[in-house]
């Protein structure tokens, strides 16, 4: 059995068929020619050619041939540029170039089709399939909205194209912008904020763990309209804030458990002792002080439980009347008023006595009460301490944002803009976690709180862009066991936020 014999008997089978089919329907002597400008891209060629043509019928694989010298490449040029086959024999062709020359193929039309217009391909028995684009991944040129973000990238060139990415207003919703340093997360992030403030003369605060945003302030349309505090010791705007000051809005019991959950949180305090003890302490300054103003204990009080002299003007009652007797507007005006008057340093010193009197035996109980006041320290000592302490002339959290003038052609009777509060590189980073962290928590709350009572409606929206956000949601610090203070952990806190701000139109 030879098989050479064999096989070379089957080709020459397979080439009379070729002839047989243009002798029936037509055949050409075809040159198929590939010009390169280089040797690598003749390289390239020689690779390509044979992959692209190639399928049944075919009687030996698609070969290149090169001309041997450069007459040769002369010559076979000249015959292209007149679209004439090349005459050339070849020595080794077993049929004696009856059937075409060195560089010349004998094609029936339908072979030469896929040649001079290659429109399908193909590819055996193969059955390929293409999956639909993930929805959100497709090119869309003609994106609604007023809001435009950049540029949108070719899925399938992956170039940047002219079309525009745009944001409708009624598909503003909660974005992450998550990636490694340099990917430009921030700057995509005030782009959105410049833009959406601009168009639709929203209230935007910015809580800036570092000082990146403050470029806003040569921002185009923006000027009047951006204003920046700051919350390290002798900076030159400072953040003059009351951070246990209870919010206009915002029920007190409310901002006394999530004060616990959030500073918790933050300072990873152990939530089965360090947290509770840092509730209850919390708790002994404002009863003492009349701020849990509907508390048993408050309205009990020989003092607290009635209207004093300095309050009577604020509520619109006579000194001494009952609380108990008041409107829930009248009370929450008195703790408001009352907690103006206790900070941070206050609960610092009930943490600070109930150590003193912890036997020195109870090791556990001094290293959890040790943890909180060290936690406190960076808040109460040096220059902080008067920046984040109690007295008359501190800023409401929550009108930050709300200074700017207000826009009569924008239908709304609030005034927008961007307020940004940096932390900078002067305060230590937990520090700047739960004093951002507590701002944030306050806006929204006092928001909700308004929407919820239809309080002041027809102001601009308002969005909230957090810095850094990783290192203010931490999770609960350890302790054991779930929270046991009647509260919720601050993770569940900001997830609650995030869930339920679009519902609140915050």
């Amino acid at each position: 059995e030879d098989d050479v014999a064999e096989r070379l008997t089957e080709v020459l089978r397979q080439v009379q068929g070729v002839v047989n089919m243009a002798a029936q329907e037509g055949g050409f002597m075809t040159d198929a020619c590939l010009f390169t400008a280089s040797n690598r891209g003749a390289l390239a060629a020689e690779a390509l050619a044979p992959q692209a043509f190639h399928g049944p019928n075919v009687p030996t694989p698609v070969l290149t041939v090169r001309p041997q010298t450069p007459d040769e490449e002369a010559l076979l040029r000249c015959y292209a540029s007149a679209f004439l086959p090349c005459d050339l024999p070849n020595p080794n062709d077993l049929l004696r170039n009856r059937l075409g020359g060195r560089f010349t193929t004998l094609f029936a039309a339908k072979h030469l089709a896929a040649y001079t217009a290659p429109a399908f391909f193909p590819e055996g028995t193969t059955i390929t399939a293409m999956p639909p684009i993930p929805k959100g991944m497709g090119f869309y040129p003609l994106l609604p909205g007023e809001v435009i973000l950049g540029h949108q990238f070719s899925p399938e060139t992956a170039d940047l194209t002219t079309a525009p990415v745009r944001l409708d207003e009624g598909r503003l919703m909660h974005t992450m912008f998550a990636g490694d340093t340099g990917f430009g997360k921030s700057v995509a992030a005030i782009r959105w904020a410049y833009e959406t403030t601009l168009r639709w003369r929203l209230r935007t605060v910015v809580l800036d763990f570092g000082a990146g945003w403050r470029q806003l302030l040569n921002a185009p349309g923006l000027e009047e309209h951006v204003d920046i505090l700051q919350l390290w010791p002798n900076a030159a705007r400072p953040l003059r804030w009351n951070p246990l000051q209870i919010g206009r809005n915002i029920d007190p019991e409310t901002q006394w458990r999530a004060f616990a959950d959030i500073f918790g949180s933050v300072a990873k305090l152990g939530v089965k002792r360090q947290k509770q003890e840092l509730l209850e302490a919390l708790r002994k300054v404002y009863v003492r002080a009349g701020v849990l103003v509907d508390d048993p204990d408050v309205r009990g009080d020989l003092q607290w439980g009635r209207v004093q002299p300095d309050e009577s003007g604020l509520v619109g009652e006579a000194a001494g009347k009952g609380i108990t007797d008041l409107l829930p507007d009248q009370r929450q005006q008195l703790a408001v008023f009352r907690s103006s008057r206790v900070g941070l340093a206050d609960l610092s010193k009930e943490v600070a006595a109930k150590l003193s009197a912890v036997p020195s035996r109870d090791t556990m109980l001094s290293g959890v009460l040790e943890g909180i006041i060290f936690r406190l320290n960076p808040l109460v000592q040096g220059a902080a301490a008067a920046q984040f302490a109690a007295g008359p002339n501190t800023l409401a959290i929550e009108n930050l944002g709300k200074s700017f003038g207000n826009t009569p052609d924008s239908g709304r009777t609030q005034g927008w803009g961007v307020a940004i509060v940096e932390g900078g590189m002067f305060l230590d980073d937990f520090g700047k976690a739960f004093l951002l962290g507590w701002i944030g928590w306050h806006l929204y709350t006092d928001m909700v709180a308004r929407r919820v009572h239809e309080v002041k409606t027809g102001e601009p929206l308002l969005q909230i862009f957090f810095e850094e956000a990783n290192k203010i949601f931490t999770k609960d610090g350890g302790g054991g066991g779930e929270d046991d203070s009647g509260g919720v952990s601050a993770s569940q806190r900001f997830s609650d936020m995030f869930r339920d701000a679009r519902k609140y139109k915050a």
